[in-house]
């Protein structure tokens, strides 16, 4: 009599090779590297949400201290937080979502989007703001 032939390492049916169990990483189960991890996470989004908040209040501050009294003064805070809103606003969201993608940045990415999107609404807020609580405009 003959022997069958051996089964093939991929069934032919589905194309595709076994599957087996994968082993969890040893750090992942170790208390002590999972603290590290936890702390240096927080660390990162409280680090990602502060910077694009620093980089409004620059903003803030640049059109508020620009020369001009009275209504010429929120005029150009409008046109410097609009600028805002247009130039840095998508630059920042870009950075933030390859921040994120990134594993090693991801909880700086999440705290960066975060404070991004903290930002642009001071920033809308800063714009219109002046213009719908005056009847000047």
């Amino acid at each position: 009599m003959t022997q069958p032939p051996p089964e093939p390492p991929i069934r032919p049916e589905f194309r595709v090779p076994p599957m087996h169990p994968v082993q969890a990483p040893p750090a992942l189960d170790d208390p002590a590297a999972r603290k590290r991890r936890m702390r240096l996470g927080i660390i990162g989004a409280v680090v990602g949400i502060g910077i694009p908040l620093l980089i409004v209040a620059v903003g803030v501050v640049i059109a508020l201290t620009a020369s001009g009294t009275g209504s010429e003064r929120w005029i150009g805070l409008m046109f410097v937080m609009a600028a805002g809103l247009l130039l840095v606003g998508p630059v920042q969201i870009v950075t933030g979502i390859v921040l994120t993608a990134v594993p090693n940045t991801r909880p700086f990415g999440v705290g960066f989007l975060i404070g991004s999107a903290i930002g642009v609404m001071v920033m809308a807020g800063a714009c219109f703001g002046p213009m719908l609580g005056s009847s000047s405009f």
